[in-house]
């Protein structure tokens, strides 16, 4: 195992993910301004895996837009609102829970978009699940609109 570096880890926006207490699974997006939780550094190889994979299965459902996200992002065009939300719906239309760092300081991840038919952490490979279930929330996606960096780092 080879720990993602400081320098790498803050300078890129990585995507990080996580498995519920509901067997939910969370989708990240660090934007470089959150820290990986410490389960997700230590490997920098299960982290890319678990991008890999994540990034290759096909979208099974709809999704979403979480109405607290819609509240408070205001954008100035349908153009804008389309081209943000992309990635964070292709994740949900894939079952994941999906989450982008926030913006200020101190800060955390806001809910962006939810699953119809959320992905199962038990309905996964078996070599998906032991990478993943070392990241292991300790809230519940499906009621948790915004987490804070701080209990993220718990994890």
């Amino acid at each position: 195992m080879t720990e993602v570096p400081y320098d790498e880890e803050v300078t890129r926006d990585w995507d990080w993910f996580a498995v519920d207490e509901n067997d939910n699974v969370g989708h990240f997006a660090t934007g470089t301004f959150r820290r990986l939780p410490p389960s997700a550094r230590v490997d920098s190889e299960s982290l890319e895996e678990l991008i890999t994979y994540f990034d290759s299965i096909p979208r099974t459902g709809e999704c979403s837009i979480r109405p607290e996200f819609e509240k408070s992002r205001p954008f100035t065009d349908q153009k804008e609102r389309s081209r943000y939300l992309e990635s964070f719906v292709t994740m949900a239309s894939r079952g994941l829970y999906s989450y982008d760092a926030e913006l200020k300081v101190p800060g955390g991840y806001r809910g962006v978009v939810v699953p119809q038919v959320p992905l199962k952490f038990s309905a996964l490979p078996a070599n998906i699940q032991d990478r993943l279930a070392r990241t292991r929330a300790s809230v519940s996606f499906s009621t948790t609109p915004e987490i804070s960096e701080d209990v993220t780092l718990t994890w």
